[in-house]
């Protein structure tokens, strides 16, 4: 698709959607309230429609109408999945390009805090582009830190580089990426995310809390175990091979995603059927194919029934306490 647009803003909030109408609703409306967004015209917000069956183009177009010059509003004729995340990188105009997931709500000043941590950048003459990842208060760090190297990145960071809101990329390094397919073959952000800091001068994790994430009504679409054990892990031995990330740190991001991970949604997705749709097809098949020394399954099957017993304590507790 061409774009006819010719304005070019400082900051692009990139939203791909799908059926998450309500969501998405209170999402735009905490970005589209704040003074910084209302008054300035250097920010817009791009949020591209993956063929959604509900009221998302209703309620998209009203904002286009209200907001016609920084709100840009684009609907695929047929679902491409995730390969819309890309899209709707491309579909910015900013120099800075920053995904968000539909379901997250803006904190008043949460624009303001983004453009203070892009500006210096773009006044440097030389052309300093750092990566910039946003922990959104995850992270076991205080506000920021500045490391240099992946295998640093991937400690500091750990399974949470999957979430696609916390990448964001310059609008002039996104040509330059090849692994953007990745992001469709393997439900991961993680390909991407490495390529985009082997093209930056530096990293930036920045931990400041600009966001709330709702909890949609239903939350499903892919194989839980085959997207974070299989396809996680697989990215890591990746990056392992290639000398990136020590030993060390491959073995013990393993046994986080195992213990922070893999274990507590586990429990949720077979216990609250209701709320979560995750295919689970061949769980175990694949859980032993990444975990198969006793190692792993003593130490898996050990945070098991200590989570487990926690939840009934306090399941229990609660049913006390009424």
């Amino acid at each position: 698709m061409r774009d006819f647009r010719a304005q070019t803003f400082i900051l692009s909030i990139c939203i791909p959607t799908y059926n998450r109408c309500n969501e998405l609703t209170r999402t735009i409306n905490s970005i589209v309230s704040q003074k910084r967004f209302i008054e300035s015209n250097i920010i817009e917000l791009v949020v591209v429609d993956n063929c959604s069956s509900d009221d998302t183009s209703k309620v998209c177009l009203d904002y286009k109408r209200k907001f016609p010059n920084t709100f840009f509003y684009y609907k695929n004729q047929d679902n491409i999945k995730e390969a819309n995340v890309e899209k709707c990188l491309r579909l910015g105009r900013g120099k800075y390009l920053k995904l968000n997931n539909d379901t997250l709500v803006h904190r008043e000043g949460s624009l303001d805090h983004y453009l203070n941590i892009i500006f210096p950048f773009i006044r440097d003459q030389n052309c300093v582009r750092p990566f910039i990842f946003f922990g959104n208060g995850n992270l076991k760090i205080k506000s920021q830190k500045i490391i240099y190297t992946i295998n640093d990145f991937v400690k500091v960071v750990s399974f949470y580089s999957t979430w696609i809101a916390s990448f964001g990329i310059w609008k002039d390094q996104l040509n330059e990426l090849t692994n953007l397919y990745s992001i469709q073959k393997y439900k991961l952000i993680n390909d991407v995310v490495i390529e985009s800091i082997l093209l930056s001068d530096f990293i930036i994790i920045d931990n400041s809390v600009n966001c709330i994430s709702i909890t949609p009504n239903k939350k499903s679409g892919y194989n839980f175990y085959e997207v974070f054990i299989n396809n996680y892990i697989s990215h890591l031995e990746k990056v392992y091979k290639s000398g990136d990330i020590t030993l060390i740190t491959f073995i013990t991001e393993k046994f986080k995603l195992l213990i922070k991970y893999i274990i507590p949604w586990s429990f949720e997705i077979f216990t609250k059927r209701k709320q979560f749709e995750f295919d689970t097809m061949g769980a175990c098949k694949i859980f032993f194919s990444k975990y198969y020394p006793p190692l792993y399954l003593v130490v898996s099957l050990l945070f098991l029934f200590v989570y487990m017993g926690q939840n009934i304590i306090s399941f229990i507790s609660r049913k006390f306490n009424k």
